[in-house]
This record gives structure tokens, sequence and C-alpha cells, in this order.
């Protein structure tokens, strides 16, 4: 049960109604995604379309039972170690899939396209930046409310001690980058976002380049990062654990309940979806 708060950041809400309509209608869902980022015309929408039906089979049938078991796993373990390794594991070879199987998707993108994605990436940086937010104090606020929400969506609700252990981390990772976390933060996901644009702009047609890159940044993202983004890299990882420990030491029997039967309806959505997409 020590795990939570990294299901809670992978999967951000535990609301089941949005949840199985997002999986019911999981194919006009990635369409509708894919275009509104690359402004995809009519070709590129119904290439996207086949390959997507191919990459979730696929994912269908070699994935979601490694995940299930990870999912199910969870009451069992003493040490979240293992499962967040197992777990990053699993996403990371889904990821490499979706580099290989939407490859001849990514290579027919035009400058233009590729302008509009990153037109679309920088308006979503844009609520990373706490300038553009109400200012330090009002984002900080906000985002510590939306932890909450999380915490209270899969445990059902959130004690006293829990969210003063929230605040009292939130602190101590604030004096840990020197009161500039939200900077450091928003540089270190630029660096990135300007790494994968690279890729997109290199590919000169070549389909089994672009594949490979593309692997490669999602297996391996800090050969392409700057030693200053490693650092915070490898810092963001230790408060992430700090974070895991602390707080699921202060997990209650309702609270442990509640996620049980959340990460079983999760269990089940997903195993229904599999099914659905094999037939």
């Amino acid at each position: 049960m020590k795990i939570f708060v990294f299901l809670l950041l992978l999967l951000t809400t535990s609301s089941c109604s949005f949840r199985r309509v997002a999986m019911d209608y999981h194919e006009f869902f990635s369409v509708r995604v894919a275009s509104s980022f690359f402004d995809l015309d009519e070709q590129q929408s119904n290439i996207f379309r086949e390959r997507w039906r191919v990459f979730s089979k696929k994912i269908a049938e070699t994935k979601v039972d490694q995940l299930v078991k990870q999912l199910d796993s969870v009451s069992s373990r003493k040490d979240p170690s293992q499962f967040i390794s197992n777990l990053e594991g699993i996403f990371a070879d889904v990821m490499a899939e979706g580099c290989a199987d939407f490859a001849p998707v990514i290579v027919s993108f035009s400058p233009k396209q590729i302008e509009f994605f990153k037109r679309k990436l920088d308006d979503r940086n844009k609520k990373f930046d706490p300038e553009k937010n109400g200012g330090l104090l009002k984002y900080r606020a906000s985002k510590q409310e939306e932890i909450f929400e999380r915490i209270k969506s899969w445990l059902g609700r959130v004690s006293s001690l829990q969210r003063d252990l929230v605040i009292k981390i939130d602190s101590q990772r604030e004096r840990g980058f020197d009161g500039s976390w939200e900077k450091q933060y928003l540089a270190y996901s630029l660096e990135g976002q300007d790494r994968f644009m690279s890729i997109l702009l290199s590919h000169e047609g070549d389909i089994k380049k672009i594949e490979q890159d593309c692997k490669r940044f999602v297996r391996d993202p800090e050969s392409y990062l700057s030693e200053a983004s490693k650092t915070f890299r490898l810092a963001l990882l230790r408060f992430r654990e700090s974070f895991l420990k602390s707080l699921s030491a202060s997990l209650e029997a309702d609270q442990q309940e509640h996620l049980s039967k959340e990460l079983r309806k999760l269990s089940d959505d997903l195993t229904g979806w599999a099914r659905g997409v094999k037939k």
C-alpha cells in the first residue's frame, strides 16, 4: 500500500466514469488529441487511426496483464522501490512501442505542423509558469490543492496529518532547490521538449531513424540532457522517494481499504479494455 503517491502522479484521477468513457472511445480520443497537437490532414488522420489500432492491440496483448499484476500486488508490498521500477519499465516499453508504430506518421509531419506542435506545447507550458498564474504564492497554493484532490480521489479523504505533511515536504523541496523549484522545473521541462523537437526535425524522412531516436529518448532521456538538468532530475527522484515514504506511512485503515477498491476497479477497467481491443 506504500506506492499510491506514484500512482496518483501517473494516473491523476481515479474517476471511474471518465476513465471508462476514455477507454470505450480510445480510438476517437486518440485521433482527436493527435489532430489537436499536430493539425493532421485527412490522410495523416487515417494513417494514425490505422497505426493506433495496431498499437493498442499490441499493448492489450502484451502489456496490460503485466500492469494488472503489478497493481494487484500493491497490498502485499512493503517496499515500493521494485514496484515503481517495474511500473516505469512497463510504461517505457509502451512508449517505445509507440515510437515504432507511429514513426510512419511522424515522418510525414511538415515543418509547419511541427511549428504548430511547438506552439501548442508553449501554450501548455504556461500553466507551469507562476508568473502567468497569479504569482508564486497563488501558484503554489493551487498546486497543493491539486495534490489534495488527487489524494482524496484515491483514498476517499485527506487527513489533517497528510495535509501538514504535504505542506512540510513542499517547504523542504523549496529549501532544497534554493527557493527556485518552479523555475528549475520549467527549465528542465523545456529542455526535454527542445530535445524532442530536435528529433522531430532531424529524421529527413527516415522512418528507421525517427524510430531509433525516439526509442533512445524514451529509454535513456538523460543522454539528451545537460548536466544541470541531470542534477535536477536526480534531485527530483529523491524528493519523490521521500514524498512516497513519508506520505505512505500516514495511511489509515479506511484509506488503505478505499485505495484497494479503486485499484481493483482500475485493474478491471484495464482488463475489460484489453478484452475489447483483442476481439
